[in-house]
Parts: structure tokens; C-alpha cells; sequence
């Protein structure tokens, strides 16, 4: 588990350094699903690595692909399935949780295989992920995130959320990074790494028609680059027993590997 939340300041208490111990939790066997026939089959490079630039999308119109992806539940399959379920019927993935009867922290995530998708990622990346019908609880704390986990176990996540009562966009590094109020129920989380530097952005529509607003969350530098181990989103709460509910659609991610270009079809 990473580090516990600092809450000897003003900031909130959050619950995001908690999550991160689902990378330990139980994760559920996907079914059964025919790959399609646009997948591509990439070249493993040097020390296991998919040699070349590469992309990978999924729109989720194939359902969750088990060649891809995995769900897990925090604490574990009993008590995170027994709140929390998901459909893909509709070309996109919904996370739903119901009462689950205590105010523990829960969640479920969907992980990505990076080796699968082209990765792992070794340089340059860029992530991205809509989410929208976001349902949070009237009181704290609901969250709705994107993961980005790296080999030297720092860590890196967009959050939405409720903290504070009201709706807002954070960056968790195992510290709560300065809070964006927002009222939007939908919008898209990117995470970038250009050279040494880490930002995270929140995506939202203007609400008239004009076009999306992307606004940067926070940016650290990592001069190191450790290798991205880890892509997860997820919806989960921690001191609440909230009914919540999201749908994700349309991930994506580009990276800097080595070699010869490759590539990986939605």
C-alpha cells in the first residue's frame, strides 16, 4: 500500500493513496471473447518490449476484450462484486455500485495489459479516457479515476470527485494536489509525459456548443522516466456507503518504446 494521505494540512483527507493497494487485490478472469480480426500482431523487441511507437484505442464496441483487459475489485472479488458490477452492452464500459452496507473504501477498476497493447512504455507517453454519467454521493468521498503507475512505485492519478462536498478535479501523487471546481458530469482525463514532465489534465465541454476546454490539473517533473507499469481507471468510495455510477469510453494511449514502428487496432 502507498503511502497514507497527509492530512496534518488544510488539504482534504482523500482516499487515492489507499487505492493503489487494489494492484494487489483479487482480479476477476474477463469471459470469453472472439478477437477481432484487425488486431495486429506486434514485434517483441529487446527485453520484452514491443518494438517501435505505438497505439492502442479501444472504444469498447467489442465488449472487454481479455486479451487487454482485467477488472479488479478492492479489498477483494467477494466484497468489491458484491457492490460493484459492470456491462458493456452499450459500446462503452459502466461501472455501477449499489449499497454495499459498510462505508469501507471499494472499488473496481478495468487494468490494461501494456505488453498486450504495445508497451511496455518507456519514454514519451500520452493517455486518455471519457468518462460521462458520473453519479457521486451527496457527501464525500466518491471518486472517478485515471491511473498511472510507474517502476519506481510513484504513482500519478486524475481524479473527479466530491471532496469537500462539492464537485471538483485533482491530481493525487500521494499528495493532494490543488483542487478545480467543476459541475460537469462528463469529461475526459489525460495524462502526458513529455520529456521529464508528468502532467495531468481535465477535458470539459463548454456547456454552448463551443469547443472542449482542456485544463492542466498539475505537472511534476520526472527526470528519472521510470518505465509506466500500471494503466487503470476506476470509480470507487472510501467513507461513504453512495450509490455511484460512470460509463468510460474511448481509451487511448500512445508511447515511446524502441525499434521499428508498431501498432495495435481498436
Amino acid at each position: 500500500m502507498d503511502t497514507a494521505p497527509d492530512t496534518s494540512g488544510d488539504a482534504p483527507p482523500d482516499a487515492d493513496a489507499l487505492v493503489d493497494a487494489g494492484a494487489d487485490a483479487t482480479v476477476d478472469a474477463m469471459p470469453d471473447a472472439t478477437a477481432d480480426a484487425t488486431d495486429a500482431t506486434v514485434d517483441v523487441g529487446p527485453q520484452g518490449c514491443h518494438s517501435g511507437d505505438f497505439n492502442f484505442d479501444d472504444d469498447f464496441s467489442q465488449g472487454l476484450r481479455p486479451q487487454y483487459w482485467s477488472i479488479s475489485y478492492y479489498p477483494n472479488a467477494d466484497a468489491g462484486a458484491a457492490a460493484f458490477s459492470y456491462t458493456t452492452n452499450t459500446g462503452e464500459l459502466d461501472f455501477t455500485k449499489a449499497s454495499a452496507g459498510n462505508t469501507m473504501l471499494k472499488y473496481i477498476g478495468a487494468t490494461l495489459d501494456l505488453t498486450a497493447a504495445g508497451g511496455p512504455v518507456l519514454g514519451d507517453f500520452s493517455m486518455e479516457v471519457d468518462f460521462s454519467k458520473a453519479m457521486l454521493g451527496a457527501s464525500p468521498i466518491d471518486q472517478i479515476e485515471l491511473h498511472a503507475e510507474f517502476g519506481d512505485n510513484t504513482i500519478f492519478y486524475t481524479v473527479y470527485s466530491n471532496e469537500g462536498g462539492t464537485l471538483e478535479f485533482h491530481v493525487w501523487d500521494n499528495t493532494f494536489r490543488p483542487q478545480v471546481a467543476t459541475t460537469v458530469h462528463a469529461g475526459r482525463f489525460k495524462i502526458t509525459r513529455v520529456g521529464a514532465t508528468l502532467s495531468g489534465y481535465a477535458i470539459t465541454a463548454t456547456g454552448d456548443g463551443g469547443s472542449d476546454v482542456e485544463t492542466l490539473l498539475y505537472s511534476e517533473q520526472q527526470p528519472a522516466k521510470p518505465q509506466l507499469n500500471v494503466v487503470r481507471f476506476v470509480a470507487q468510495n472510501y467513507n461513504t456507503d453512495n450509490d455511484i455510477s460512470v460509463a468510460f469510453d474511448n481509451f487511448h494511449i500512445q508511447g515511446a518504446c524502441s525499434g521499428v514502428d508498431a501498432s495495435v487496432a481498436q
